[in-house]
């Protein structure tokens, strides 16, 4: 058995069919081609987009590796303060038993204080006592006048 609609010839309402799916087609084929330039255009934005992410990756990289350097100095100062800070400490801790071990207490001065209070009442004793003696020695030396007076006169009348 063969196929017959191929052997027939094509009648006017098989053309009328056939020219109507063409013009159909090429319908198609116009929105595809809208499409497709629709497309080249999001293609071209988005290679746009592209580009431009590209150029702030590398942007980005270059403030990521500036940032890396700024770290490293950063992590070198907090290494030198770290030194320093630890020798302060060392210095403090010195002054500390210096002054815990060379300096006076409260109650070092306080005993000071006490003795010295014991020495200012003997001074103050002892310079009474030379002013009373002082006294004394006046009232002495004025008596002795007087008896050496009275001597000379006695001894001028014998």
């Amino acid at each position: 058995m063969e196929d017959q609609t191929q052997s027939q010839p094509a009648t006017k309402g098989d053309l009328a069919k056939l020219s109507e799916t063409v013009k159909l087609t090429r319908g198609d084929l116009s929105k595809l081609s809208e499409t497709v330039i629709q497309t080249n255009g999001d293609l071209a934005k988005l290679s746009e987009t592209v580009t431009q992410t590209k150029g702030d990756l590398a942007k980005l990289s270059e403030t990521v590796t500036q940032t890396k350097g700024d770290l490293a100095k950063l992590s070198e100062t907090v290494t030198r303060i770290a030194v320093d800070l630890s020798k302060t400490q060392a210095d403090v801790r010195e002054m500390k038993d210096d002054i815990s071990t060379r300096l006076a207490t409260k109650a070092d001065i306080d005993r000071i204080m006490k003795a010295l209070d014991v020495y200012t009442g003997e001074a103050i004793s002892y310079r009474n006592r030379d002013t009373l003696r002082g006294n004394e020695v006046m009232e002495h030396t004025s008596k002795l006048k007087d008896h050496e007076d009275r001597l000379v006169v006695l001894e001028t009348k014998k």
